[in-house]
């Protein structure tokens, strides 16, 4: 009878003792648990990159009021036309002037439902690479009641390579990290993944025509060219174009 209870025993001893817990799931779940068993760090590493704009795209809007509507649209017509021969005459490639749709208001007055007036608005769009043809648009603007500057959006060329130039310092970042904590904490570090990347484009607006400006005659932006000019960034007067990229790296310590 003692021989049999032993026998039992003996049995049930690996059942109880060796028996080792059943993983379940899907094989992200299965990693995410082992690597979480071990030693982990993230580094986290950023970079900058800042080049000056080489291309501007300038937007105007001519606007024009009459009392009939063939009228109110013959004139801006013709105001878009001289504008741009004043551009062309003054070394803007008609290429690069781009006329936008137009879009008409009627104002109704306060007897009948005909429009007392109507008013024809019509955006250009002028691609410059440097301040004289800039100069070129502001005195268009300056001297022509029906055009109004409206913003100007700055352009790099050299994006793709800028934005690889900022990735390379946010790497070098995180490996000037890595060595560091390797040197001082005496581990090494062995990358296992990157956990985020990104690069973001900041392109300042540096030229904006106020609101008001629309209501009260032609804008200022010749004023506003040579305050640019005169701040020191630049005779370009473009301003800066800025990549930052951010980037983390998942290490796995190593003890030595």
């Amino acid at each position: 009878m003692r021989k049999i209870c032993l026998v039992m025993v003996l049995l049930l001893f690996p059942a109880t003792v060796f028996s080792a817990p059943e993983l379940k799931g899907s094989p992200q779940e299965l990693q995410s648990y082992l690597l979480d068993e071990r030693s982990m760090v993230i580094v986290t590493g950023s970079g900058e990159e800042r080049v000056k704009a080489d291309k501007a795209i300038v937007s105007l809007v001519v606007k024009t009021k009459e009392d009939k509507f063939q009228a109110a649209l013959n004139k801006n017509g013709k105001i878009r036309k001289d504008v741009k021969n004043k551009m062309i005459s003054g070394g803007i490639e008609k290429e690069r002037i781009e006329m936008a749709k137009y879009s008409s208001t009627p104002s109704y007055s306060w007897l009948g439902d005909k429009p007392s007036s109507y008013e024809i608005s019509n955006e250009i769009h002028v691609s410059i690479e440097n301040e004289d043809q800039l100069v070129v648009i502001a005195n268009v603007v300056d001297t022509v009641n029906e055009v109004y500057f409206l913003k100007t959006d700055f352009k790099h060329s050299g994006k793709q390579e800028s934005m690889t130039k900022a990735l390379e310092k946010a790497l070098d970042e995180v490996k000037a990290k890595k060595q560091l904590y390797e040197k001082s904490l005496g581990v090494s570090l062995s990358p296992i993944r990157i956990m985020e990347h990104s690069i973001n484009e900041d392109i300042p607006v540096v030229y904006q025509a106020p609101r008001k400006a629309f209501a009260g005659g032609a804008s200022s932006v010749s004023r506003m060219a040579v305050g640019e000019s005169d701040s020191g960034e630049g005779s370009s007067g473009f301003g800066e174009v800025i990549y930052n990229a951010r980037t983390q790296v998942e290490f796995m310590i190593n003890r030595k």
